[in-house]
Parts: C-alpha cells; structure tokens; sequence
C-alpha cells in the first residue's frame, strides 16, 4: 500500500508540474516511445491473469497447472523488464537521461522505481516457483505475492497514461 501511495503522491506531483510546464513537458513527452508503453501495458494485464489463474489452481491444489500458470507470469515480467530496457536504451541514445530535463526526471524516477518494483516481483515468484517443485509453498504467500504483483500492474496502468498520452 506504501508503494501506491508513494507512486500517487509522485504522479500527481507530476501532473501539476505538466501544467505548470505544459509547453516543455508537452514537446518531452512526444519522445517517448508510446508504442513500446503500450505493449508493456498489455504484457502486465496479462501478468496479472496469469497471476490469478496461479493463485485459482493453487487454491484448487493443482500444483501442476499452477506452475503452467506461473511461468507466463514469470516471463511476462521478464518481457516487460526487456521491452523497458530496450525503450531505456532509445532514451540514452537520444539524450534524454535523469538530469536533462524536468519531465525526463520525472519519467526516470517514476519507471525506473516501478521497474525495480517489477525485479523484486519476478524474483519473489521465481522463488515461489521453487516452492511449489518442491512441494513446500503456502497459500498465504502466493496471495501475497499476488497482491504485490497487481500492485505492479496497477501502478503501470496508471503511470502508462499520465506519461505517454494525457495530456
């Protein structure tokens, strides 16, 4: 919950410095790569079904489709993690670093904070992978991690539209 409200407090923080910038932030915005944004989008919405078909099957005790259900959900965190890297590595190319401008400090801050969010998921689901092949997994801690894995989602949902498109 912490993590949303950090994120809610910097979008809006963000939203008032577009209005008070509406010019510069404007002209930054249209170099973001909002094809990119809006592939990842589809990636963790569909994360985010994985996830709960995950949980479903652990909740059912069918381990077995419930590994089938956590490795797309695993790699599609993966994916999103490239796909943001190769959009990172276009912005470095094209100048746009943390320290060039308001809106580009924005961006880095905000995604590179929810990509780390993304890291720390994808490893707390690799080891939970591990769990269930062992056979020593607990309900409680894939709702856990499925809860901080929507969380993932949800704040990507958010941050997708207030920096690429509104605005």
């Amino acid at each position: 919950m912490v993590e949303v409200v950090t994120f809610g407090i910097a979008l809006i923080t963000f939203r008032v410095n577009f209005e008070n910038n509406f010019v510069d932030f404007l002209s930054q915005q249209g170099y973001l790569h909002k094809t990119i944004g809006l592939i990842n989008t589809i990636i963790l919405i569909s994360s985010g079904f994985f996830m709960v078909k995950t949980l479903h099957e652990i909740k059912e005790s069918r381990i077995r489709y419930a590994k089938k259900w956590l490795i797309p959900t695993i790699i599609s965190g993966l994916l999103f993690l490239l796909l943001k890297s190769w959009e990172y590595s276009l912005a470095i190319g094209d100048g746009h670093v943390f320290g060039t401008t308001t809106f580009f400090n924005y961006y880095w801050m905000l995604t590179f904070f929810h990509f780390l969010h993304v890291t720390v998921g994808i490893i707390i689901l690799s080891a939970l992978f591990a769990s269930l092949h062992k056979g020593k997994y607990s309900i409680l801690d894939f709702e856990t991690a499925g809860v901080f894995w929507h969380m993932c989602d949800l704040i990507w949902i958010l941050l997708f539209p207030v920096l690429y498109l509104i605005h």
